[in-house]
């Protein structure tokens, strides 16, 4: 168990680390929606074939991944000892 003066100083940094982890997690599912979005444009130009349900979709896509990321996020315990380990 970690000692309570340790954790006191350590969250701020845990809670900067778990941030950033949501961030970074949110930045690659917003990638893979714009990379998916430029396909479907891509297949557009090159084919002519349109659905006006892909793009609705792939926004809802990104709405469910951002809520549910930053829900899990927030569930997430913030791990000080991790944190205390990697302190050199």
């Amino acid at each position: 168990m970690i000692d309570r003066l340790l954790q006191i100083h350590l969250e701020p940094v845990a809670r900067d680390q778990q941030r950033w982890q949501l961030w970074r997690t949110l930045a690659l599912g917003w990638l893979t929606a714009a990379g998916v979005g430029l396909l479907f444009i891509f297949v557009h130009r090159s084919t002519g074939w349109v659905s006006p349900w892909m793009f609705l979709l792939l926004l809802v896509a990104a709405l469910v991944w951002t809520f549910v990321i930053w829900r899990r996020s927030n569930r997430a315990p913030l791990d000080f000892e991790i944190i205390a380990r990697s302190i050199k």
